[in-house]
């Protein structure tokens, strides 16, 4: 009996470590995203590009902006280009590599 409760705290140590990797990795990742988004975002007044924020914790994250027209600027409209500042940032990172060491602002 004693090697069994030894063996599930060891699964609960390891459980805990790797959540605790993944959530690291998960913002690191957000944190990148987040930056190449604010770079790709058109300035005019700067209020859409200050409006990009991080929000969640652990592994649910979303990248989210309260500005009225973040949609307008990101699809377009009949009148106006897209500007497609997520769309292209998440298509680039879609298949890249990020190693323990990657760095963020």
């Amino acid at each position: 009996m004693s090697d069994l409760s030894d063996f599930e705290r060891e699964i609960e140590q390891a459980t805990g470590k790797i959540r605790k990797h993944l959530a690291t990795g998960t913002l690191r990742v957000a944190q990148v995203a987040l930056s190449r988004i604010k770079d790709r975002t058109p300035v005019d007044t700067g209020a859409l590009r200050d409006g990009w924020r991080l929000e969640g914790s652990g592994t649910e994250l979303e990248i989210v902006n309260d500005e009225e027209y973040a949609s307008f600027v990101e699809e377009g409209t009949p009148s106006t280009q897209p500007a497609g500042m997520v769309a292209l940032t998440l298509s680039e990172m879609e298949d890249e590599e990020f190693d323990d060491d990657v760095e963020v602002e």
